[in-house]
């Protein structure tokens, strides 16, 4: 049958599905704010469920009395997610970082969703409108009850080894402390310079051995401390993560926190390897812990933005070390 998205009227009716959409994802917002106020992740019921439930709202308006093609399903989805992160990030404030990780997905499961009420209405057999009705309300079902749900548990780790030429007590050196990083001294890469992610400023020690204190600094005025859980000069440095409630500035993204229910930075570890001719072998370690449905799409960001993070650091001290 001809795909009748061109007929007159078809624009209005495009767009107020578009509205529609818009409206029942700030209402999910919403209600996902009463039902995780601490700012914590509705992850099947919002970052899941909102933009399947929207877009299949927005297809079955379009198509409910039109025999529209799964590609036009498909292009009213992908303009439905586009306007949900444009407007999450102009008018809710919502944080580049965050929108940025949540794109995949809501593109995803919004053209999962979009197809599935499109190719649903195109059977016009009985019980369409409930099955897609069902699929319109899923994050409704889901929201009251998320918070009881158990995910699985995943432990990870980020390794990075940098070859320097200088000897071991001269990295130490460097490494111990990292003060008043500039600018100039740091590289482009993905997290940094294309997604938003701050860059290291300083690194400030209190005390010596077990028991001191590395100060964080980064950018946008992101600070944690590390505490010193193991401490053999020109050896090895260990650490464990220590966040405050204002580690993470909401202005930055208040979405992410690095140590709660579903993400934990855990700990970390410089080791310093002397080699034969007289450089050093110094690795980076950090240590995470994930409890998400969706453990392995996290854990491929960690790796992304924990491996540009330790190389931004580590080429400051390879630098600090060699012009030493």
């Amino acid at each position: 049958m001809q795909d009748q998205s061109t007929e007159p009227g078809a624009l209005p009716i495009a767009l107020a599905a578009l509205i529609a959409a818009l409206i029942y994802a700030f209402g999910l917002y919403g209600l996902t704010n009463l039902v995780r106020p601490d700012s914590g992740m509705a992850v099947v019921g919002f970052l899941l469920g909102a933009p399947f439930a929207c877009c299949g709202l927005a297809s079955l308006i379009v198509g409910f009395r039109r025999d529209l093609s799964l590609n036009r399903h498909m292009a009213i989805s992908a303009i439905v997610v586009t306007a949900m992160l444009l407007a999450a990030g102009v008018i809710l404030r919502e944080g580049s970082i965050c929108l940025v990780m949540a794109a995949p997905l809501f593109y995803g499961l919004g053209l999962l969703g979009g197809v599935l009420v499109g190719a649903l209405l195109k059977r016009r057999s009985r019980g369409t409108t409930a099955a897609c009705s069902l699929a319109v309300c899923l994050p409704l079902l889901v929201l009251p009850v998320e918070s009881s749900m158990v995910y699985p548990e995943q432990t990870g780790s980020v390794t990075s080894v940098m070859l320097i030429d200088a000897p071991p007590a001269a990295v130490w050196a460097n490494t111990v402390e990292l003060r008043a990083i500039r600018s100039d001294e740091l590289s482009p890469d993905v997290s940094h310079t294309l997604l938003g992610v701050p860059q290291p400023v300083d690194a400030r020690l209190e005390g010596q051995g077990v028991g001191a204190v590395r100060h964080i600094e980064w950018r946008r005025g992101l600070h944690f401390e590390e505490v010193v859980t193991a401490w053999s000069p020109g050896r090895a440095l260990q650490w464990r993560f220590a966040f405050q409630p204002d580690s993470i500035p909401p202005a930055l993204d208040r979405r992410i926190n690095m140590n709660s229910d579903y993400l934990r930075l855990e700990g970390g570890e410089y080791r310093f390897e002397a080699l034969p001719d007289g450089r050093t072998r110094l690795t980076l370690e950090t240590r995470y812990w994930l409890k998400t449905p969706i453990n392995g799409y996290c854990d491929a960001w960690a790796n992304l933005f924990l491996n540009d993070m330790h190389g931004a650091v580590l080429r400051v001290i390879k630098a600090r070390s060699e012009a030493a």
